[in-house]
């Protein structure tokens, strides 16, 4: 259809923020604990009922690795506050049953500062409840004085002279708008970002069908990796299989339907089995790894494994295998159009085949953290001196550089 309608709408603007988060998944919690450490007034809006995004309600419940796989940890901040904020409930018993975990996920030598050997055999990574987790970072949200704004979604943004005035929310209160000083895109899908005009790049490989979810037979529990191979472009998806956007809201409630049907057929092949089978708990977001990203003042690339980068604001770990790790270039967290609007997590600047190595939970958490405190620090970050922002990141305590 080509119709049309038109509204004239009056917007009240119900409360200010110095940063407004969008989005509470793992890289909108750690950029909302950076902004409120840094003394600012700070509104973290998540359109679910619950934080940690994918890590929670994905059920995509592991923490990859903070170190490069050589024995050396790259990631600090944080970006390693949350992964022992993950451990606080032991190690659960369906991990070494899970065909998902096929190696360690107890990082043990990690927390006892083991020899090199004993941190190479075992990465610094974990797994955890997904629901204890997310309710442990709510709690560090209210400890740390972030106002959290559950049920709510961004539907658009005013922008003058280049920088957003006002986030405008939807909610079960209407439309209403929030005035603000800076604000963070961590939606992984550039939702704020492409609303205030900035410049955005989808995937070019799309997204694949996957719902993990945690079953239970026999009086064992198991995590099941429901996903079909993620299409990247070293890896390009199989013939015939079908790939969607991540941004259109038909394409993904199908997608997400055909998800479950594919649950449901697995729960049966398992009960022919043990007919006490049951569904434990499951994913109830789509899993949707990359979809939607800002392009920025620069980009992470694959160039940079092992590379010295001026404007470097944490460093992050190749997941899949050991190298030489990756420095975030601070360029990669914000756009030319809009001055006052930071990204973390997915929608960070990554060259397509860098994505799939930038989008998960370590460098959310790094960018996050990078992401807040810049907002913190100025409401022009095209204006705001890189070395200034490095020096407080590195008084948290966020490593900067490689070697």
């Amino acid at each position: 259809m080509n119709e049309q309608i038109t509204q004239n709408l009056s917007i009240p603007v119900t409360q200010t923020a110095d940063v407004l988060v969008a989005g509470g998944g793992i890289a909108g919690v750690a950029a909302a604990l950076a902004a409120a450490r840094s003394g600012k007034k700070v509104l973290l809006c998540e359109r679910e009922y619950l934080p940690g995004g994918l890590a929670t309600l994905g059920m995509v419940v592991i923490y990859l690795p903070l170190d490069d796989g050589n024995g050396k940890q790259v990631s600090f901040g944080i970006a390693e506050e949350l992964l022992r904020l993950s451990l606080k409930d032991g190690k659960l018993p369906w991990i070494e049953k899970s065909p998902a975990l096929a190696t360690n996920f107890w990082p043990e030598p990690w927390l006892r500062d083991g020899t090199k050997e004993e941190r190479i055999r075992t990465r610094f990574q974990s797994t955890y409840n997904a629901y204890s987790y997310a309710l442990a970072l709510e709690q560090l949200l209210r400890k740390e004085g972030v106002e959290i704004l559950y049920g709510t979604w961004v539907a658009d943004a005013a922008v003058k002279d280049g920088a957003i005035t006002h986030v405008i929310l939807e909610n079960i209160d209407g439309r209403t708008a929030v005035a603000v000083s800076a604000a963070v895109d961590a939606t992984g899908d550039a939702v704020l970002a492409r609303a205030a005009g900035e410049e955005t790049a989808l995937f070019s490989c799309g997204n694949v069908r996957s719902c993990w979810y945690l079953a239970g037979a026999k009086g064992d529990q198991f995590l099941v990796e429901l996903s079909e191979s993620i299409a990247r472009p070293d890896r390009p998806a199989a013939p015939g299989q079908t790939v969607i956007s991540g941004v259109d809201a038909r394409e993904n409630s199908r997608f997400l339907q055909e998800s479950h049907d594919r649950l449901l057929a697995d729960l049966a092949r398992r009960r022919k089995i043990a007919p006490d089978a049951q569904i434990l708990t499951m994913a109830t977001i789509p899993d949707h790894r990359m979809t939607r990203r800002i392009v920025g003042v620069s980009q992470s690339e694959r160039s940079h494994e092992g590379a010295f980068l001026p404007d470097s604001v944490g460093c992050f770990a190749n997941w899949i295998r050991a190298d030489g790790g990756y420095e975030l270039p601070f360029g990669a967290l914000f756009g030319n159009r809009v001055k006052n609007l930071a990204v973390a997590g997915r929608c960070l600047s990554a060259a397509d085949d860098m994505w799939d190595l930038t989008r998960v939970i370590p460098v959310c958490a790094v960018s996050g953290e990078a992401a807040g405190v810049a907002a913190a620090m100025s409401p022009d970050l095209h204006a705001l001196p890189v070395s200034d922002l490095q020096a407080e990141l590195a008084r948290r305590g966020v490593k900067l550089h490689l070697n």
